[in-house]
């Protein structure tokens, strides 16, 4: 119903080394599962097609342009993109939802499931 729920994709870096994240393509990079009262919530028709089609598909993924990274300091957070769940799922209806995200890195391997985000959404009528 018009809501617009965004949630930041954090990176931590918990070495002494500079790490360098490259964004290369939002949905190859990202897999949020949204759960509503404890039941997958599916993706737009239009996203699951492509992420069915060819981004889960491809070991190798490469982004036809400019290249963005971002530069994770040592012993540090930084925000690495912001997901908006409109982008990936239609309205939602009230309930209670649980969110985590993988991230894949740009060698093709996926980070483990992040922490759950847990939210209520209760619409007035």
């Amino acid at each position: 119903m018009g809501q617009q729920i965004r949630v930041k994709v954090i990176g931590k870096n918990e070495s002494a080394e500079e790490v360098k994240v490259a964004l290369i393509n939002f949905y190859s990079q990202n897999r949020p599962e949204l759960f509503r009262n404890g039941k997958l919530v599916p993706y737009k028709p239009e996203i699951a097609k492509i992420l069915n089609k060819t981004k889960d598909a491809e070991a190798d993924f490469v982004r036809v342009g400019r290249q963005d990274f971002i530069v994770l300091r040592p012993y540090s957070s930084t925000t690495i993109e912001i997901i908006n769940l409109s982008d990936w799922y239609d309205s939602l209806d009230s309930g209670s939802y649980r969110l985590t995200n993988r991230f894949r890195n740009e060698n093709g391997s996926w980070s483990a499931d992040s922490k759950p985000v847990v939210f209520e959404i209760a619409l007035q009528k």
